[in-house]
This record gives structure tokens, C-alpha cells and sequence, in this order.
């Protein structure tokens, strides 16, 4: 489905968490989309010389929905949501969607989790809630958010209650103020505590938000856990000399749990078990992609690359700029 412009009519404003709000808005034309894709907002006069600039948002609404809802977080000084922030009832601002082939492509005989922090939940939201993943689920799905404090907890209510097989939504709070009964530690403490029992290898991972913790789970899957090991230990150090003897029990039997896993969790490829995954994801003017080596269905590297000013440039122009700078050499590039 190709990208077309769209004129966005604003139905209603919501501030859903301290930081977070929700945008929902109608289309004209109506668009077609599928669970995972963005949207391109047009930011009037933003740019330089007064220049329009082009943010991209993921939909967060579910694809069969006549309503568009954006899942925004509200940044300081960021062009983009600051604008989007302004607007209420009865605004209208223009768009160019769909974009993205960041979509769910899980088949029922497998499992799916999907790994967010903040708003990058806002991809899975849609996934979870289009009628193609709702009439054929996985065997089971795993959904973990990763937030600072409880106040920013998102969709938890709505996104526990599908009615799919083993559905398990985890929010992990790193940093709760109050009485926080749930997980207290990071997405990847989380990860850590399952154990051999997880079906790891018959498990498609979605991942979206924060770049650090995309780092790490993407290492922790790989089954590279020798810098986890070091991070875990500083950390089991730390709380022992601040007298938190509970936490560094569990991290403790973190490390026990890692010093099990001596065998490389393995990275299921149709075919020889050979393949280069290649991905991308657009930020306005950005493009970031990384390229995954997998050899004999193991994760053996990757590799980023970041591409500027390429808000004018097609999704097949932005993949070809990204294969031409991981496969040919710099002398041999135009």
C-alpha cells in the first residue's frame, strides 16, 4: 500500500500518562494500514528558513479502526510533539501514511513477544489489536513495557485483557516512587528470570523504543552474556554496599541463571540457517538501520548505520543507501 497525503481532522485529546498523550484523529482519504506502521505528521514552518519539517509517529490504533491514535511522548524542545501537543478538537494538520514494514508476521505455530520501553509500545498496541493477529494468535504472546516510575505504566488494563492464548503483559518499573507491586528492574531483569522454560528458539522477538535497551536484549538473545555478567555483578556490588541484601540476593541468582546458560541461545532462519536481517526505522529527517548476521541460525554481529536529511527520500531509496554502505566498499561508492 503505497504512502499517500492525508488531511487529518483531530476528534480528541488525551493526557493518558504525566509525560504521554494520545492524539486520535480521522483521515481524509482514509488510509489502509497494517499493525506496526507510522504515520509522517507535517510540522508547519518548523524547519530552517521556516521550511516545514517531517516527524514520523507510529499508529497505535488498531487497523480495522476508523480512528487514528497516536501514543506521543512529549519531548522538550522537540519540534514535533510540541506541535502535535497544541493541538485539540477541530484541528487539522496534514500527513503521508502509511510508511513502515515494521508489521507482525508471526504464524500461530509459533510464539511472539514483544519488548518496549515508553511509547515504542505504541507499534505493538496495533499489532495486538488488528483483526489478523486477533484471529490467528500465536501460541503465546509476551508483552513487556519497560517505564521509569509506575505513573507511566501504558495500556496494561486493555492490552491484558485480549482474549488470545497465554497472553502475559509485564511492565517493568525500574524506578517505582511509590508501592509498586509489580516488577521493579528493567526489561532485561525481566528476560533474565525466565529461565529455561521460555520457548527462546521458537520465539519471534519485536523490539521498539530506547536504543540501550534494544542493545541489550539484542545481546542477550544472541546469547552474549559476558558484558550482562560484568553489568550484573557491579550492580549486585552496589547494592550490597548500600545494605540492599534482598536485591543483591536476586541478583545473585541472576548471575547463577547466566552461568547456566553457557550455550548460545540460537536464532531460528528459514533455508541453511545462514541469512543478513536487515531493518530500518524513520525519525523525520533520520533513518537508522541495523544489519544482523546470523550464521548456522546463531546472531554473530551487527552493524548500524545512520543515514540524515532524508525526509524527501523513498522507503526503497532509503533501504538501497543502507545495502550500498553494508556491502560496498567506501572506494567503491559514488
Amino acid at each position: 500500500m503505497a504512502a499517500q497525503e492525508v488531511r487529518c481532522q483531530v476528534k480528541s485529546f488525551k493526557q493518558i500518562t504525566p509525560t504521554v498523550f494520545e492524539l486520535a484523529f480521522e483521515t481524509t482519504p482514509q488510509f489502509d494500514f497494517k499493525g506496526g506502521q507510522f504515520i509522517s505528521c507535517v510540522i508547519p514552518g518548523a524547519g530552517p528558513g521556516g521550511r516545514d519539517l517531517r516527524r514520523a509517529y507510529s499508529i497505535a490504533s488498531a487497523p480495522q479502526n476508523r480512528l487514528v491514535e497516536l501514543c506521543v511522548k512529549l519531548v522538550t524542545g522537540g519540534p514535533g510533539t510540541n506541535y502535535l501537543y497544541t493541538l485539540r478538537e477541530g484541528s487539522s494538520f496534514k500527513g503521508l501514511a502509511p510508511y513502515g514494514d515494521f508489521t507482525y508476521e508471526t504464524p500461530p505455530s509459533r510464539h511472539a513477544c514483544f519488548i518496549a520501553t515508553g511509547t515504542g509500545i505504541a507499534p505493538f498496541r496495533s499489532m495486538m489489536l488488528s483483526t489478523e493477529f486477533l484471529a490467528s494468535p500465536p501460541r503465546s504472546t509476551t508483552c513487556l513495557l519497560g517505564v521509569s516510575d509506575e505513573t507511566e505504566v501504558l495500556y496494561e488494563e486493555e492490552l491484558s485483557a485480549l482474549r488470545v492464548p497465554n497472553m502475559r503483559y509485564v511492565c517493568a518499573v525500574s524506578r517505582p516512587k511509590g508501592k509498586w507491586s509489580g516488577f521493579k528492574g528493567r526489561v532485561t531483569d525481566y528476560l533474565r528470570t525466565l529461565g529455561d522454560t521460555f520457548p527462546w528458539t521458537q520465539t519471534d522477538y519485536y523490539l521498539c523504543g530506547n536504543g540501550a535497551m534494544i542493545e541489550e536484549v539484542i545481546d542477550f538473545l544472541g546469547g552474549r552474556t559476558v558484558d550482562v555478567r560484568s553489568k550484573v555483578r557491579d550492580l549486585m556490588a552496589a547494592a550490597s554496599d548500600r545494605q540492599d541484601y534482598e536485591r543483591a540476593r536476586e541478583l545473585r541468582d541472576t548471575l547463577k541463571w547466566l552461568d547456566r546458560a553457557d550455550t548460545p541461545t540460537a536464532v531460528e532462519v528459514t533455508g541453511t540457517g545462514d541469512a543478513d536481517v536487515i531493518g530500518y526505522a524513520r525519525d523525520g529527517d533520520d533513518a537508522v538501520g541495523v544489519l544482523m548476521r546470523i550464521r548456522d541460525g546463531r546472531l554473530i554481529g551487527r552493524e548500524h548505520r545512520v543515514l540524515e536529511n532524508v525526509d524527501e527520500v523513498s522507503d526503497s531509496d532509503v533501504l538501497g543507501a543502507l545495502l550500498v554502505r553494508y556491502y560496498l566498499p567506501a572506494e567503491g561508492r559514488a
